[in-house]
């Protein structure tokens, strides 16, 4: 049997990690394949004039000096208090590995990532309308100029723990 020549064993072995990729399906949903580039300035801008009209900040920001999209707000409901949840780009307790698609299906469909409903109080169906530009426009900035916070959004009325609040998981 013949030997195959040098620069065709040299391109398998060089395009082999893409290969396997495509055939196992790419990333995963949550864990983007890449980090996403740079947004421009105007994309960012505008992305902060949309988190300002629909009012984000409302809902996802703890009254009394909470940090900006941390949650942390307690929103009643005929089912109780619900909190609200961290939209920072926090990747443990925020929205931090939401692909844009992910942030997609949260904000138009109230799913989280993994097929999770989202709690009624998220009006997702207030923004299902929402423009394609608008919500990349509104990811772009929350990922890119919101700062992250590594905080879980605690129950209503919980107060976290002093030492170790690794208890607490993000939903």
């Amino acid at each position: 049997m013949k030997k195959p020549p040098r620069m065709a064993t040299d391109l398998f072995v060089l395009t082999l990690p893409a290969i396997l990729a495509i055939a196992m399906g790419g990333a995963k949903h949550g864990v983007p394949s890449k980090a996403p580039a740079p947004a421009s300035s105007v994309l960012l801008v505008r992305g902060e004039h949309v988190a300002q009209a629909a009012n984000c900040a409302g809902c996802h920001t703890a009254p009394n000096g909470g940090a900006p999209f941390a949650g942390g707000r307690a929103i009643s409901s005929p089912f109780g208090s619900i909190e609200a949840s961290n939209i920072t780009p926090d990747p443990r307790f925020g929205i931090g590995r939401y692909t844009y698609e992910d942030f997609d299906r949260a904000v138009r469909h109230g799913v989280a990532p993994g097929g999770k409903a989202l709690y009624s109080a998220m009006p997702y169906t207030e923004f299902s309308t929402m423009s394609d530009d608008d919500l990349r426009a509104l990811y772009a900035y929350l990922m890119q100029r919101v700062a992250p916070v590594a905080k879980p959004a605690l129950p209503a009325g919980e107060q976290p723990p002093n030492d170790d609040d690794s208890h607490y998981s993000h939903s």
